[in-house]
């Protein structure tokens, strides 16, 4: 990757929930959870792995449309000290680091939400080094759990039953909400899924990168395409088939 160049992931971001007491828990919108975020004061949305990772919000904002542009980083404090050189000038220094100090990783994320609870938003990430999807839906869940600390009653909804408890007040359950963020199909892919058929699939493999196609190894072999279509003999039919698996 050139200096200035970013790779971009998309993802298909949505809410789910769960909830100890009662087995249909109600569900908020991406826009939702999003705000919920959002009334952490920017100081203290982190959070600390280890005392060793600290994940952080550093700015957040929301466009005119609706878009939220979030800058996510990460103080890694485990890595040892940058090193810058000049070896035309055989010359070698470290950049010195306080000690509550770490490298810092950043990521840009941008959502556009959506106010229907059953809809997923693409979320478009930034790659960048030790932010990977995984740890940024994570950080994102632990943010969640900090809103119900200052805000229990978004979390808690009236039971569809209606009933009241000892005291005669409606009964309530408590509802937990989690980001999920799924890879985004291409169109390919789903017009493929669709239709029932796959013209060719792109194998990716390290089972031959020792192996080499020619004499002297300049040439690697790094990917392969493979066809594939229905045959057009059947020896058995499917019945015959799975009588014959099942029976061993």
């Amino acid at each position: 990757m050139k200096r200035f160049e970013r790779t971009v992931s998309f993802y298909d971001l949505r809410v789910t929930d769960t909830s100890r007491t009662f087995e249909a828990p109600a569900t908020v919108s991406t826009a939702t959870a999003l705000q919920l975020i959002a009334l952490i004061p920017p100081e203290a949305r982190l959070k600390t792995y280890n005392n060793e990772h600290v994940y952080y919000i550093k700015d957040l904002s929301v466009s005119d449309d609706g878009t939220y542009e979030i800058l996510i980083n990460k103080c890694d404090r485990r890595l040892a000290d940058p090193k810058f050189s000049d070896p035309a000038n055989y010359t070698w220094r470290a950049a010195a680091r306080e000690s509550n100090e770490g490298l810092d990783f950043s990521s840009h994320v941008l959502i556009r939400p959506s106010d229907d609870p059953l809809d997923a938003r693409i979320a478009l990430v930034e790659n960048a080094t030790g932010l990977s999807i995984t740890f940024i839906q994570r950080f994102f869940n632990a943010l969640l759990r900090d809103v119900e600390l200052l805000r229990p009653d978004e979390f808690r909804f009236l039971h569809p039953d209606g009933s009241v408890d000892a005291n005669g007040a409606p009964k309530t359950y408590r509802c937990r909400f989690f980001f999920r963020f799924d890879g985004h199909p291409s169109d390919s892919l789903v017009d493929a899924l669709r239709d029932g058929r796959l013209k060719a699939i792109e194998l990716i493999t390290d089972s031959n990168r020792e192996g080499t196609l020619d004499a002297h190894g300049f040439v690697r072999e790094v990917r392969k395409t493979l066809g594939i279509k229905l045959g057009k003999r059947r020896t058995q039919s499917t019945g015959e088939y799975a009588q014959k698996f099942f029976s061993g």
